[in-house]
């Protein structure tokens, strides 16, 4: 089984929208182990032996966005802003709680005997939004949610240009939950014929597909420029 533990402290809670400047996981993002909005299902697959864990964030209730601690085998909120699974022992940070929690072999719940034993590094297909250069929009009316832009990707290749599809910031959990699923569709498709996502941008809003650039534009609009 998975534990989850919600709510590490209070300071974390922060609504959907919420700019990047004010983001209390900007503190750990550069964390290997923090992966950002992704799926609890992509999250557990990552899980495979006891002891692994990731810390994502997640929507818990009422459009309110907290932190989840993802193990392999509950958060309280302190208004001292310390962190702190058991309030027995508290850590001025994230990152300080669960190195504790490695070195000390110490479990998170004594009803679960969990403990943290090697975290999860973040998958290639997760990327950083500053890696991302937003050029211009190119299909504001794609869907009701979610905007597409000519962007620049910094990767291993350069600046290399790209698709880029945003999720707007007020889209519900379902709708959410839909535009992750269609990026997980998209990693497992590799076809010579079907544009290649490049990677997520998860940690904060808004969620960004990228993905390769085709020249030709879209099939419909090929289409109907050049006949059947």
């Amino acid at each position: 089984p998975v534990v989850y533990l919600y709510r590490a402290m209070g300071s974390i809670i922060e609504e959907p929208g919420t700019e990047r400047s004010r983001s209390i996981t900007d503190l750990f993002r550069h964390e290997q182990f923090y992966h950002g909005i992704i799926m609890k299902t992509d999250a557990e697959a990552l899980l495979k032996k006891e002891g692994d864990f990731v810390l994502r964030k997640t929507e818990h209730y009422s459009g309110v966005i907290v932190l989840c601690l993802s193990v392999r085998t509950d958060g309280e909120k302190d208004t001292n802003k310390s962190y702190f699974v058991d309030p027995s022992h508290k850590e001025t940070s994230i990152s300080k709680l669960i190195t504790y929690y490695i070195n000390t072999n110490t479990p998170l719940t004594l009803s679960t005997n969990a403990k943290l034993k090697k975290s999860m590094d973040r998958p290639p297909w997760v990327i950083d939004h500053d890696s991302i250069y937003i050029i211009r929009k190119i299909a504001p009316n794609i869907g009701t949610f979610s905007t597409v832009y000519t962007a620049k990707y910094g990767n291993k290749k350069g600046n290399e240009i790209v698709v880029a599809k945003a999720l707007k910031s007020e889209a519900n959990r379902d709708t959410r939950c839909k535009f992750m699923k269609e990026a997980r569709m998209m990693r497992y498709c590799d076809h010579p014929n079907v544009l290649k996502i490049l990677g997520v941008a998860l940690h904060y809003f808004p969620i960004i597909i990228v993905m390769e650039w085709c020249e030709g534009g879209t099939m419909s609009l090929y289409l109907k420029k050049n006949g059947k």
